[in-house]
């Protein structure tokens, strides 16, 4: 109950001080200047998702399993998350350095690019938090770091100074490093965290992840860069700024089930061999992310031009267009983090390897044939059909394989019992 009050509390937090960082930036640099800037985060979360690999949250599935090497597995995590964050700094500097796109942008990126080693420091710290359910701690890292960014750009807006985008990277940069330090501090009550360079268990555990990783890398790919990247090929930056903002508010609500299922990953994973209280915990799942989505979807499509509007002002009016399509991906990304975690806690990434592989064929060859024609909009239709694809095959596998499916029975007691203030929904979960 603890765990859960304090996910959806964070994540209220976070999603709040997101909004209002959003509002300054695109009052101050306007749609071409925000456009800038989410077309360089974009790309840096793609080399970010590369120097995971699912390292993190295979540790932290093994740590639950085997809870006497907890310790160990976060110092080889520790590790190889260090040697492959190296790699990918020099890899993300040699494609600012030689993609036409960057042409402009070069100085931005180069700064914004050692966050990838302190974002790395901060995860694998949360993953300790995470196995040692302190999910509030964890969540208290995001908090602290998005606070920290939204407090630099608010005291130099109140100065009177203006804030180009070099510096505005500085302040992403500062943030994601006084947030790792927090969270290395944080964790060391529960591990001192350390690398540990055993060659042999970093290879286990690299092989272990790796279906997992392509997966991330696969949902980070379409889901932040191949829309920019695609759009600002072929159109004005300030389009990538409208169908950013869509998209930024459409991330920031898909994180509500993103909290939930952390939250929740730790005890799927101890009990993936006892079925029948996996089945119970999904079905609950399921009713409470099916809801949210469902309520999410239908407000969304009536309020969007006056979230849009308090959110940015009358200069982003064709983001409401955008807002209200991306509100059907956030319906069904809100089902496969349920689908998607439990085929993980399964022990099933090749699996969901596979059907991210489809899915992310069909996102990549629609959005090459159709942003080019019709911009923005295109993109995020293809979206809500790249997250309908997944969620029809992850969830049949998990229907045919382990008797996981949808029951309008369960639905609607899970249901009763939610909205009955005396049955405490969450205890079990």
């Amino acid at each position: 109950m603890v765990n859960t009050f304090s996910q959806v509390a964070s994540r209220g937090l976070v999603v709040l001080i997101s909004l209002l960082t959003t509002g300054l930036l695109t009052r101050m640099f306007g749609s071409t200047g925000y456009g800038n800037y989410i077309f360089i985060t974009s790309f840096i979360f793609i080399f970010i998702s590369l120097s995971d690999l699912g390292v993190t949250l295979t540790g932290v599935r093994e740590s639950s399993a085997k809870k006497d090497e907890k310790g160990a597995v976060f110092d080889q995590i520790l590790a190889l998350r260090s040697i492959l964050t190296l790699m990918l700094f020099f890899l993300f500097n040699l494609a600012i350095l030689f993609l036409p796109q960057f042409a402009g942008l070069r100085l931005s990126a180069f700064i914004a690019s050692f966050v990838v080693f302190f974002l790395t420091l901060r995860t694998v710290s949360q993953g300790v938090l995470q196995a040692n359910l302190r999910l509030d701690l964890a969540s208290t890292l995001e908090i602290f770091a998005s606070l920290l960014f939204l407090i630099l750009i608010f005291v130099f807006k109140v100065l009177g100074r203006s804030v180009s985008l070099n510096l505005l990277m500085f302040f992403w940069l500062t943030s994601a490093l006084v947030s790792a330090i927090l969270g290395w501090f944080i964790s060391r009550q529960y591990h001192f965290l350390k690398p540990s360079f055993v060659k042999k268990e970093m290879v286990r555990l690299f092989k272990e992840a790796l279906p997992l990783g392509v997966y991330f890398l696969i949902f980070s790919v379409y889901d932040r860069g191949i829309d920019s990247f695609i759009l600002k090929t072929f159109f004005p930056i300030s389009i990538v700024g409208y169908y950013g903002l869509a998209y930024k508010i459409h991330g920031n609500l898909v994180l509500g089930a993103a909290f939930l299922m952390n939250s929740l990953f730790p005890l799927l994973s101890s009990l993936k061999d006892d079925l029948k209280k996996l089945r119970q915990i999904y079905e609950k799942a399921f009713t409470l992310l099916l809801l949210s989505g469902f309520i999410l979807l239908s407000g969304g499509l009536i309020f969007a031009p006056w979230v849009i509007k308090v959110i940015a002002g009358p200069g982003f009016t064709p983001s409401i267009l955008a807002l209200r399509l991306l509100l059907g991906a956030t319906f069904f990304s809100y089902l496969n983090h349920l689908t998607g975690f439990l085929m993980i806690a399964l022990g099933k990434q090749k699996k969901l390897l596979a059907f991210s592989l489809i899915a992310f064929l069909v996102n990549l060859s629609l959005n090459l044939v159709f942003i080019p024609l019709f911009s923005f909009p295109a993109a995020a239709v293809i979206t809500i059909l790249t997250e309908l694809t997944i969620f029809i095959f992850t969830q049949n596998f998990l229907a045919r394989n382990f008797n996981l499916r949808f029951s309008p029975k369960a639905f609607g007691e899970n249901l009763g019992k939610l909205l009955n203030k005396k049955e405490h929904f969450f205890d079990k979960l």
